[in-house]
């Protein structure tokens, strides 16, 4: 009974936690202008620009600055990419399969309508382009994700600001338990006899770890639910 019970608790909170939604603003941030680099911000998006000048290929956090119209934010990357380097300045982050992603964008011109692109993994999947009027005005992008990878942000010609990002994850990942001859949880350790390569990931779809090793060690995950994924199936534990 004790078993059904943290059975059923362990359901119950896979299917609350499901739809949760990651927001990425820039209010926070430390203003900074990067070119020519990488970056990694503490919300985890990783800035990069191979150009060699701020003003013309970098990427600007700038943390103060507000939109027009509404809904209205605070905060923002200026990606300052120019007409002949297109996807020279971008931003990423890691996704996971049926998230949802939305981006609210806007072209740092007047009358001037900017298209940003996303990329997965390096492919194109999809653009928005921001109206033909006042600068500052935030249009958005909606994407559903079809593989886990990484999301990559750009534009596509002319500067452009992104103010907010959401990353609502459905849980589409979490599926298939696998044997317990094949993969099983023993005290801090999943026991994996036949070295299949296992993914370890939060309920929201987060990776915080990859092994083949016979014996996984999960004492340094934090307390929680997790998922661990190999191609024979999925486990369910909680740390």
């Amino acid at each position: 009974m004790k078993k059904l019970f943290l059975s059923l608790i362990f359901t119950a909170v896979i299917a609350a936690v499901s739809a949760a939604t990651t927001t990425y603003t820039f209010s926070g941030e430390t203003a900074q202008q990067v070119y020519n680099s990488t970056a990694t911000l503490s919300n985890g998006i990783v800035l990069t620009s191979s150009g060699t000048t701020a003003t013309a290929n970098g990427v600007w956090v700038e943390p103060t600055q507000n939109s027009g119209g509404s809904p209205a934010f605070t905060g923002r990357i200026s990606l300052k990419d120019s007409q002949s380097a297109p996807k020279m300045a971008n931003g990423g982050f890691t996704v996971a399969v049926g998230d949802v992603i939305t981006i609210y964008f806007a072209s740092s011109g007047d009358n001037s309508a900017r298209t940003l692109g996303v990329s997965l993994d390096g492919t194109e999947v999809t653009t928005g382009t921001t109206a033909n009027g006042p600068k500052n005005i935030c249009a958005s992008l909606n994407y559903t994700v079809p593989t886990a990878g990484t999301l990559t942000f750009y534009s596509k010609g002319s500067g452009m600001y992104v103010y907010k990002i959401e990353v609502t994850s459905n849980g589409t990942d979490i599926k298939d338990a696998i044997s317990s001859d094949l993969l099983k949880k023993a005290g801090c350790m999943l026991e994996n006899p036949t070295s299949l390569n296992v993914e370890i990931y939060t309920v929201a779809g987060v990776k915080v770890k990859s092994s083949s090793a016979t014996s996984i060690c999960t004492s340094e995950l934090t307390p929680g639910f997790y998922v661990a994924k190999t191609a024979k199936g999925n486990l369910k534990f909680i740390k």
